[in-house]
This record gives structure tokens, sequence and C-alpha cells, in this order.
């Protein structure tokens, strides 16, 4: 196998000697990826007033990105920072009445849990940690934050390491795990830690630890309605490291951690939330089939733990991120569906509704469906809204219909010639099934002239691409290149027989034949050079390299 840096090499070189002398300065530039901003997780005020942001940038001195957080209200006005500069902070909340909001600020030694009083603009840390918190949420009564946090194990390796005499330069001893989770994709070899539970009250103080043991207590978290006690998803099984495919629903108590468990279905119940009124639990489930991709379905049960109900069974999609309306009789959640990231409603009595398809926008990358959304009392929903020419901007959804309220681009990209995003579905060569896919146009395309083709294949396989804006993909079609890209047999949004087409069988003839009936379609259509065929591609997308293709780049190397 071609070394990845040597493939880096050859693709670097060929897109150079393919690229236009005298590039037009108003086409999309390397170092504008710099100056590109979209907007992430907008959460909107209980009363759909006002909605808060992650407003995310990249530092040029420092070739890292960051994160600040700004404000604006549902109708568009008063839009203006409310953390700014070069410090990174995320993960804004509002607290129950909107009085106050709590976020996560980076320090140099870990992060800080901070609140803001909405009136005065005063802020107060109100603990610093070590590691990252997760899943952040505020009590009814606004008086404790509770969040999770990895907590390092105890150990006792077998080997333990001696020191050499002073002076010596000994190598790195040597590293030890006894757990079976002990590497992560892009971080590599991980210490062995587990997720717990925490409170600190709002107004300072020291951190508690509600949950125990070796295990994995997971968020998002959700407050019973008195705030006694919270809901989680966790695998406490004593084999629970061997079982990935299993887990349960549990509350913990928030006086004095004791534990109760909610489900025992076999498979995966995660993401649960209690309704508004107090009487049910929501839930995405998975039936744990030891089959690669299995649909999760919104799933709803008393308070108590019985009577479970599906409710989307017949959507044939996944769902995720499920969010309770104010009168508890309706449940939004987010889906993806033939390559866009939509969000759907469905009632207690199973009526599902179509809401809005528009979201995305917060993958700048490669064009991976993405796309954050939150619901306010009173139903006005505030989402990040993406498009094939623009990265995610703020937007809200209403009685009135769907209006975008921020332009944070507009500035960069009005004045940049884009390649243009085009969908094409054409059958596959190895049985018929159809293929979703796009492909990008470099600014100035002539219809007529055949260009250079890279073919771009995305990871998982059970992920999705869409016609989403995408720095990498843009600067491919600026250097003078057709970038084909699909959502072959495997991806996810298309349904669960279709995402199970290559169990056992990736990479196989069945989604080469995917692919290169595409780059076949672009050639007859007299659109692709057939002899400059060039590929790329990450994760499970680097598997594959056709012999009528030039060339390959890996991104993610497996």
């Amino acid at each position: 196998m071609i070394k990845p840096y040597i493939l880096l090499v050859i693709l670097s070189c060929t897109v150079f000697s393919y690229a236009r002398s005298g590039e037009s300065p108003k086409t999309f530039q390397a170092e504008d990826v710099f100056e590109l901003e979209y907007a992430n997780d907008p959460r909107i005020s209980p009363d759909g007033k006002y909605i808060v942001y992650e407003r995310r940038s990249s530092n040029i001195m420092t070739d890292s990105m960051r994160s600040n957080i700004w404000i604006i209200k549902s109708d568009g006005t008063q839009h203006r920072p409310l953390v700014s500069g070069d410090t990174h902070v995320a993960t804004p909340r509002w607290s129950p009445n909107a009085d106050r909001l709590v976020y996560l600020q980076t320090a140099k030694d870990g992060t800080e849990i901070i609140v803001r009083w909405m009136d005065t603009g005063q802020t107060a840390r109100i603990v610093k940690l070590g590691i990252n918190p997760s899943s952040i949420t505020w009590s009814p009564d606004g008086y404790w934050l509770a969040f999770t946090m990895p907590v390092k194990a105890e150990s006792d390796p077998l080997a333990k390491p001696r020191k050499g005499p002073e002076g010596s330069e000994w190598s790195e001893p040597v590293k030890v795990f006894d757990a079976v989770r002990y590497k992560r994709d892009g971080s590599g070899f991980v210490e062995t830690a587990y997720t717990h539970i925490f409170l600190v009250p709002s107004d300072g103080g020291t951190p508690r630890m509600l949950t125990s043991g070796n295990f994995n207590h997971e968020g998002p978290l959700s407050w019973w309605p008195d705030g006694s006690r919270l809901l989680f998803s966790a695998n406490r099984d004593k084999d629970w490291e061997y079982e990935s495919v299993e887990k349960d629903i549990y509350t913990v108590s928030t006086v004095d951690g004791e534990l109760s468990r909610i489900t025992k279905r076999q498979g995966r119940e995660n993401m649960p939330v209690i309704s508004p009124n107090g009487r049910y639990i929501a839930y995405a489930y998975d039936d744990g089939r030891k089959i690669p991709y299995r649909n999760k379905i919104l799933t709803v049960l008393d308070l108590d733990g019985y009577n479970d109900q599906p409710l989307t069974e017949d959507l044939d999609r996944s769902v995720s991120d499920i969010q309770w309306a104010g009168n508890s009789r309706k449940l939004y959640f987010k889906y993806d569906d033939n390559g866009e990231r939509k969000v759907g409603r469905v009632s207690l009595e199973k009526t599902t509704e179509f809401v809005l398809s528009d979201i995305g926008g917060a993958s700048l990358g490669r064009p991976y469906l993405s796309g954050s959304y939150t619901v306010s009392k009173n139903e006005i929903i505030a989402y990040t809204h993406g498009t094939a020419q623009r990265p995610a901007d703020v937007a809200i959804k209403d009685l009135r219909g769907s209006r975008v309220i921020t332009s944070l681009n507009e500035d960069l990209l009005a004045n940049r010639a884009l390649g243009e995003i085009n969908e094409i579905r054409y059958p596959s060569s190895f049985d018929g099934t159809e293929i979703q896919g796009w492909y990008i146009t470099p600014p100035g395309y002539e219809p007529g002239k055949m260009y250079p083709l890279i073919l771009e294949i995305h990871g998982g396989p059970h992920s999705s691409y869409g016609p989403q804006f995408t720095a990498e993909l843009q600067r491919f079609a600026a250097e003078g290149y057709v970038v084909f890209y699909n959502n072959y047999r495997g991806s996810s949004g298309y349904g669960e027989k279709f995402a199970l087409l290559l169990q056992y069988k990736y990479s196989s003839e069945e989604d080469f034949a995917d692919h290169m009936s595409g780059v076949d379609e672009l050639i007859n259509r007299g659109i692709a050079d057939s002899n400059n065929l060039f590929i790329t591609g990450g994760s499970a997308g680097e598997l594959q390299l056709p012999t009528r293709l030039d060339s390959l780049i890996v991104f993610v190397q497996l």
C-alpha cells in the first residue's frame, strides 16, 4: 500500500499542475479559510425572545479554532457579542427563567464554568476543572448545575517503571492498559477514565460527584420536575465493556446518590428527556441487533418506567436531539433524509410531521450533514441554517415561517466566485440501485468543456454528505476541478435496508460500482475528462483505490 504522505505529495503536485494560470483573486483562496465564520449550538430563551449561540472562526496566528458567544433577538435585532476576543467559550445554556447564562471557558490549565447575570452583565467563575465537562444543565429552580466529566481510574499496574540513575536518559516507560477501550480515533492511547455526574451550586462551590464505580454515566442529563433526581443513560452490567450495544436509563438522587434503573430492554436506550409536565420520559432506542447499523427510534414511556410506546418506527430513519414541545403532547427530533438534515415533530398519537430541512452548515471541511436546533416553550425554533453557498447562520422558524437572522460571511463570500453544487441521481452499474450524489463545477464553468475530476468519498460508511458549503471542496473547484461526491450504499439517511447493503462486504465491487457509475455519468455528460480522474477520502473513504483513477489522498488514516 502506498504510504499516505507519498499520496499527499502526489495529489498536491497534481493539483498545482492543473491549476489555472493567472488565477482570479475573486475565487475562494486558501487564506480565506481563516476569514470564515459559522454559527453553532443556537439556544433560544424559554420565552422565545432571544438566541445565544457560538460564533466560531479560525485564528490565523495560532492556526486554531476559537469560539465566542453572541446574542440576538429573535426578530433579528440587537445582534451583539456577550464574550468575544481570542478566548474560547462555548456551550451557552439559559437558566430556567432566563435571568442567567452558564457557559464553558477554556483556560490554560483547564476549563472554567462561568455564570453571567443577564441584567447587569456581571460574571462569576463557578468552578475551574482540569477536564472539559459535558452535558451541563440547570436544575428546575436554578440553584444547581449538573454536568458529566471523566474521572481517571485508580490502578495498580503489574509493570511498575523503574527510574534510571541520575543523569541517565532512558526511553519512555512502557504503557500499561487494563481496560478494553484503551485507544480512541484521533487521540491515540488514552488513560483509563470513567464518566461521572457532578453537582455544583450555581453561585459557586465545590462539585459533588453523584455516581461511582468503573462505569460511564452519560448525558444528556434531564432533571426530575422537583429537582430530586437526574435522568441519564449507562451500562452498569458486570461485563459492560464487552457489550457495545447495551445501555439503560437510570436516575440518581441529587441528595444521596441513590441509583434507580428505569429501563431493562435489550439494546440501547439513551438521550432521555423528561416532559415539561413530568409525566413522560422520551428517549432514543435501538434494539441492539449485532449488525453495523440500526435505526434509533423515538420512544416514550411513563415516568415509572412502564408503557413503552415507539413513535417513529414507521419513519425508517434514525432520530437524535429529542426535545419536548411546551404542551408535553409533541416532540421534536432531528433526522437525516436523502442528503438533508431535517427536523421533524411527532405527537403522542404517533402523527409525524416534517418541520424544516435547511438545517446545516456547521461542518466546514467536507460536506457532512450537520447543524443543531432548540425549541422555546411557545415552540419557536432557533437553528443553524446552511446552504451550498454559505456556512451556518442563525435562523428562526415560527408561525410566520422560516427566516435567516444573521449573515456572518457576506463580507467575504459575496466577493468570491464559488463553485456551483449540482445534484445528480444515477443507477449503480452493480444492480441498478439509485445513488444520490452532487458535483461542484469550477467558477466560470463552461458547458461542453471537460474538466479534471476529483472523486471525494465520505467515511463511515454509515454517514451522509449533502449540498453543504465546504471549504476543502471549494478550494479544489477554485483550482479548476470538478468535484464529485455521493452517498453510496451503506450511507445513512436512506433507510435501514440501504445502510445495511454493505454488511460484511465493505469495501467491495458494489460500492466501487456506486462510485464509478457516477464518474461515468459525468464523463458521458461531457463534464469530466476521462484521462484526468483523481480520488480522495477520509477514514472508511480511504479504502478504495480504483485503478482508473490517477492518485489518492487520505485525510483520516485508518
